[in-house]
Formats: structure tokens, C-alpha cells, sequence
């Protein structure tokens, strides 16, 4: 899965699972605008598009040993 996000000279936006959801928020840092008439994204010159693979992590738990250690699931047994 990719994640995708605009950044402009001055600010970051969120990461966001589709393109589409990056595109209608664009305009909250000022990266562009989404149309609702036309259903087009306006992506403002100086504006880009970053994407970046989601990376999944290890299933983790708390470690019961009184400092409050996260471990991997398989190490916990």
C-alpha cells in the first residue's frame, strides 16, 4: 500500500491511503484545490506530491516484567 501527502516550500501535509484523500485536503496548506464541480485537482506550481510504501510492523505486546517493555509477539512466549 502506498501513502501519499503534499509538502509545499512552508508546510507538510498528512499522509493520507489514497491519492484522492491527499488531493481533496491539499488545500489546508495551501498545495492546490479539488473542484467538487468537475471532480479535477489544481496542484499549485510549487507544490509536490511525495509518496512512500506503507510499511507494516510487527504485531508487538507489553512485556508484564514492571518496566513496561513492548516486545515482538514471538520473543513474548
Amino acid at each position: 500500500m502506498t501513502m501519499y501527502r503534499y509538502v509545499t516550500p512552508t508546510r507538510t501535509g498528512k499522509w493520507y491511503p489514497s491519492i484522492e484523500a491527499a488531493q481533496k485536503t491539499a488545500n489546508k496548506i495551501g498545495a492546490g484545490f479539488w473542484d467538487e464541480g468537475s471532480g479535477a485537482f489544481y496542484q499549485y506550481p510549487q507544490a509536490k506530491l511525495e509518496m512512500q510504501p506503507l510499511v507494516m510492523a510487527m504485531p508487538m505486546i507489553a512485556n508484564s516484567n514492571g518496566r513496561g517493555d513492548i516486545i515482538p509477539m514471538e520473543q513474548a512466549a
